[in-house]
C-alpha cells in the first residue's frame, strides 16, 4: 500500500476481548479508508491513558476529510459500522482537521 503506520503506546493499557475486537475492527475501518480514499503516505496511532480514559489518536496525512459530515450524507457501510462500533463499547470520536491532514481522538472509560 506505501503507507507507513506506526503505533505508539508508553504503557501497557488492558482491554477486555470485546472492546479490543471493536478498537482493532475501528481501526482497520480507518487504515482501510486510507488505502481506498485518502491518498495517504503515513499514519501514527497513539494509545494513552488520561484522566481515567484511555485516548487513542490516529493521525495522518491524507487528503482533509470531515467525518462528521460524511457519516451524515454517506451510503458506505464503513463510517457507519465506525459509528456503531464505538457506542456499542461506550467511546466517544472527535476529529481535527489540518492542512497536513486528519486527527481522530477516540475516548474510552478506563475498565478497571
Amino acid at each position: 500500500t506505501g503507507i507507513v503506520c506506526e503505533v505508539i503506546s508508553s504503557q501497557d493499557i488492558e482491554l477486555s476481548t470485546s472492546v479490543s475486537y471493536e478498537i482493532f475492527r475501528v481501526l482497520q475501518e480507518f487504515t482501510s479508508n486510507l488505502i481506498k480514499h485518502g491518498c495517504a503516505s503515513h499514519c501514527s496511532v497513539t494509545f494513552e491513558i488520561e484522566n481515567d480514559k484511555i485516548h487513542i489518536t490516529m493521525k495522518d496525512n491524507s487528503v482533509p476529510f470531515n467525518f462528521a459530515e460524511h457519516s451524515k450524507t454517506s451510503n458506505g457501510l464503513g463510517l457507519g459500522n465506525i459509528n456503531s462500533r464505538l457506542r456499542f463499547i461506550g467511546a466517544t470520536l472527535s476529529q481535527s482537521v489540518t492542512t497536513e491532514g486528519n486527527i481522530f481522538h477516540i475516548y474510552l472509560k478506563q475498565l478497571k
